[in-house]
């Protein structure tokens, strides 16, 4: 019998045919997880043969359950992808090649920066003087040898900091890399289907694959410690696997290193920076794997998305009533025909360790749907604050998510 260990995590890999699963391309580390088999998905026939139960067949078969992490810079784009579905990257990278970086006499091991960052994961290579390439990274922070040259170290892609080892004393190496962003422009589809994911869930025991996996709902929570998403997802159909070994998880370095913080994020209203102590953005499709659900199979052949329904919440300092008078859409009070006035909003997260990996939600058009001031005791006033988002007639939609990062996902808008 297998010992059981503590070890769990979630795959990504988005899929090009709903529902045939495909490879991981990212691995990260989940705080929880619900996304499980169904229950109870058998059909019952209620017969009236007895006074109990005899005769039972299977029934519509839909996996679904919620997933919580922290997330990075680098997979918040595919999570955007995913839930708003209308997508195009552009490639911002800039290729260097020959940057000096020589050994001294006695020298045979190297820190430096390059002369450029971000770097690219998976372009960087290092070569000595003939030219040989004799290191390559390996698109997760470490650089490893190549040809037998014993040399090895680490590089930092947010900084382009390099330590290596191994190396040859007087050599004029010289190194090859790419640096800078990929950017990703992610719109809500106007149409009723979304991309779909194979998930894979690490188990402890055994890797819990879903195949046809799409997300319902995306909720991005930012209050006072790492920046959290919840996602409630509908998948086809599920299949034990193997699990991958922690050293083959394809966890990225900022994944590892810098999930984002509350502190990198400044919220905005109109154009001016709220004094906001936490913000949360729920983008929900109201997800429908039963409607494909189709004779011939107990399996969703498809999974539509239904009402989009785009909110804001936000916990805001009360140091006055303009959040009420522009709820009222007065003054003094609500009147006849005085709606809340609209406004916009923005969401800027912006990484610590380089300012050009970053993610801009623009919501040209929403209003505040409550604004509560609520008294308990000598406890301080927080304004609750919840908005509705509205579609943009400038935009042609209802949000825009800007995604600054270092992979290149490739895709193109419908």
């Amino acid at each position: 019998m297998a010992v059981e260990e503590i070890y769990r995590y979630i795959g990504f890999g988005e899929e090009s045919v709903f529902g045939t699963l495909v490879p991981a391309v990212f691995h990260i580390d989940p705080a929880s997880g619900t996304l499980d088999s169904p229950a109870e998905n058998e059909l019952v026939y209620e017969g009236g043969l007895g006074r109990g139960l005899k005769t039972h067949r299977p029934g519509p078969y839909v996996p679904q359950g919620n997933l919580e992490f922290a997330w990075d810079i680098n997979i918040i784009a595919l999570l955007m992808r995913l839930v708003l579905g209308n997508a195009d990257t552009t490639d911002d990278t800039t290729p260097v090649t020959d940057e000096a970086h020589p050994t001294g006499a006695g020298e045979t091991s190297l820190e430096f920066t390059l002369g450029n960052d971000p770097v690219i994961p998976g372009t960087f290579l290092f070569n000595n003087a003939t030219p040989t390439q004799v290191a390559h990274d390996n698109g997760l922070g470490k650089i490893v040898e190549d040809g037998a040259s014993g040399v090895s170290g680490t590089i930092d892609y947010a900084t382009g900091a390099v330590v290596l080892t191994g190396l040859v004393e007087s050599m004029a190496y010289t190194a090859d890399y790419s640096y800078g962003v990929y950017t990703h422009i992610i719109l809500p589809r106007k149409t009723i289907e979304n991309p779909s994911a194979s998930i894979r869930v690490g188990k402890d025991l055994y890797e819990h694959a879903f195949a046809g996996s799409v997300l319902s709902q995306l909720v991005l929570t930012t209050e006072r410690e790492f920046a959290r998403a919840s996602m409630d997802v509908l998948a086809k159909k599920d299949s034990k696997e193997t699990l991958v070994a922690e050293s083959n998880l394809l966890l990225s370095q900022e994944s590892k290193k810098r999930p984002l913080v509350f502190h990198e994020l400044v919220f905005k209203l109109d154009t001016v920076q709220a004094k906001a102590e936490s913000v949360v953005l729920t983008i929900n499709n109201n997800g429908d794997a039963e409607g494909g659900v189709r004779l011939g199979s107990r399996f969703p052949q498809n999974i539509y998305s239904g009402n989009l329904d785009i909110g804001l919440t936000f916990n805001l300092k009360f140091e006055g009533t303009a959040e009420k008078e522009d709820f009222w859409g007065g003054a003094t009070g609500p009147g006849e025909c005085q709606s809340p006035v609209e406004m916009a909003a923005s969401m800027e997260f912006i990484c610590c360790a380089n300012t050009d990996m970053k993610m801009v939600i623009d919501i040209p058009r929403f209003y505040f749907s409550a604004v509560p001031h609520e008294i308990s005791g000598r406890d301080r006033i927080v304004q609750a604050i919840t908005g509705q988002v509205l579609y943009n007639e400038t935009l042609g939609n209802w949000m825009k998510a800007t995604i600054a990062n270092l992979y290149n996902w490739g895709w193109t808008a419908d």
